[in-house]
């Protein structure tokens, strides 16, 4: 929205020294229908869970860097906004994917620079078409 001129060039965030994992969502519906498959085969057992976890951490001032950089937009602020801010927030998110990589033949293939791109672009082909997504 900022490309476009729909909004200041400004991005309203919250806590922004948390660490997550980012798991590319074609990741996991393939790692879903994965597990499908060896479920029907027999080799999983109904009840059975797994993490179906990326493997990359990031800062999320490193997101919101590597989606800065990839901007067409090269003057966007980014102002901590305290209604944002959680009373309680995790500050280290890492999850455990060995569990599933043992049980079927799946790994996160997408990396989130991918992942982050691609979302980037998706949302600059809705805007495009006048699909103005709920802004905050």
């Amino acid at each position: 929205m900022i490309e476009v001129g729909l909004q200041e060039p400004v991005v309203k965030v919250g806590n922004l020294s948390s660490t997550r994992t980012f798991q590319d969502a074609r990741d996991a519906v393939r790692a879903y229908f994965l597990l499908l498959e060896e479920g029907a085969r027999g080799n999983i057992k109904c009840g059975d869970y797994f993490n179906i976890a990326g493997e990359e951490a990031f800062h999320l001032s490193e997101v919101i860097d590597i989606l800065l950089g990839m901007s067409t937009h090269k003057d966007i602020k980014v102002e901590t906004d305290t209604e944002r801010l959680r009373p309680i927030d995790a500050d280290y998110q890492m999850f455990d994917n060995t569990k599933i990589r043992s049980a079927i033949d799946w790994k996160p293939e997408i990396p989130a620079r991918k992942m982050f791109e691609d979302l980037l672009n998706h949302w600059r082909e809705e805007i495009g078409k006048g699909k103005i997504p709920l802004n905050r």
